[in-house]
């Protein structure tokens, strides 16, 4: 039970990080286009490269630490590439409507275009990634505490799945708990995204 506080904390806390990292970018490269544009995509491209769990597994060595936060840290850094992606598509769609070009005309900047009236309009469809992105960051952190490599005082579900291993299978009814616990979250957080998508696409919606 006080696992979850530590699993939940680590994936919404790794997904704000990706966000404020993302929709700066993302709009910026899908509200100018050209150049702006070009140099994002090689940016995401190159990012989209580096894989997150293997950072992980050499950082936590190099810098002797373990601390989950270091683990939020890495996963918001180097996970905000699809939120990326995603803003940077809608805001392509929205840019070229009536109501950009009126904001235009009535002489606002494009700062106050992009974050106050785009913005809104683009991350509806995004939302509905969020849960995915919690999933994967409790995933992550999940894995690397059951190989060892997570803050060992925590009560995160991979840590006791860790310990419940070495004590297999002697003890084994300490591997069992966490990990059926953490199983239900995700397939309910799959639920929660797969709802919101529904919700928010009016092609999904049921009369």
């Amino acid at each position: 039970i006080f696992g979850a506080r530590t699993s939940l904390a680590v994936g919404i806390l790794a997904v704000c990080i990706q966000l404020l990292i993302a929709i700066p970018i993302g709009i910026a490269a899908g509200y100018y286009g050209g150049r702006t544009d070009i140099i994002v995509s090689r940016l995401l491209e190159i990012w989209e490269g580096i894989p997150t769990f293997f950072v992980l597994l050499l950082v936590i060595p190099i810098l002797q630490s373990k601390s989950i936060f270091l683990v939020i840290t890495i996963l918001g850094v180097f996970g905000w590439t699809g939120f990326c992606r995603f803003i940077r598509a809608e805001v392509f769609k929205q840019r070229n409507l009536s109501y950009v070009e009126a904001c235009h005309n009535m002489g606002f900047s494009p700062a106050y275009v992009m974050f106050y009236h785009i913005l809104p309009n683009a991350l509806p469809p995004v939302i509905t990634l969020l849960p995915f992105g919690i999933m994967g960051a409790i995933t992550s952190e999940a894995g690397l505490s059951f190989l060892g490599l997570g803050e060992e005082n925590s009560c995160s579900w991979g840590v006791l799945m860790d310990e419940g291993r070495a004590a297999f299978p002697g003890e084994s009814y300490l591997l069992w708990p966490p990990a059926i616990v953490l199983t239900i979250l995700l397939i309910a957080i799959a639920l929660v995204g797969d709802a919101l998508r529904d919700s928010i696409d009016p092609k999904l919606r049921k009369r």
